[in-house]
């Protein structure tokens, strides 16, 4: 009994250390100050839980994969606060980042113009599953040492590397005097 209580215990170990890595719970965070392009969107609005936003970018780079644009940079713009907002009402956007617009999308499908600004701007190469938790914090270092106030809708902008490797980069906008 007492070695098979050992064997599973050091399966949940090893699983635990294998999962850890693999998410990128050591992987490092970079943060800078940088502008950034316009960005032209084409998204589906999506409320409820920001885990439960994949449907929608999936459905929206089906539709344009379809039209053959190039849909191989996706996005997250998650627009109300997690910690006020709960988690069933939660609003935000999720599709395709492209060269441009498209001349007409389906009703559903909508689009936006974002235009060129400043933003504190975080990479991770890890799970975006892990970024909040480890991006969101080390962002909101960064803003409280500059004294910068980040009330605007967050960007996640996603690129995959490979089947396992993903890139997500943060956009959290300055605010214009």
């Amino acid at each position: 009994m007492k070695s098979m209580l050992l064997v599973i215990f050091v399966g949940l170990i090893t699983l635990v250390i294998y999962m850890t890595i693999t998410l990128g719970f050591f992987k490092e965070v970079t943060v800078s100050e940088s502008a950034y392009q316009q960005i032209n969107l084409i998204y589906k609005d999506h409320i409820g839980p920001y885990h439960t936003i994949a449907e929608k970018i999936k459905d929206v780079q089906t539709w344009a994969e379809a039209q053959g644009l190039d849909c191989s940079l996706t996005f997250g713009q998650f627009i109300d606060d997690p910690s006020i907002v709960e988690h069933e009402r939660l609003k935000s956007r999720g599709g395709c980042v492209l060269v441009a617009l498209p001349p007409q999308t389906p009703e559903e499908i909508k689009s936006l113009v974002i235009p060129a600004r400043n933003y504190i701007l975080a990479r991770f190469d890890g799970s975006p599953w892990l970024g909040p938790y480890k991006v969101y914090s080390k962002v909101a270092e960064v803003a409280d040492k500059k004294k910068i106030r980040i009330s605007e809708p967050v960007i996640e902008l996603y690129k995959l590397i490979d089947p396992k490797h993903l890139e997500t980069t943060y956009l959290f906008p300055i605010p214009t005097p």
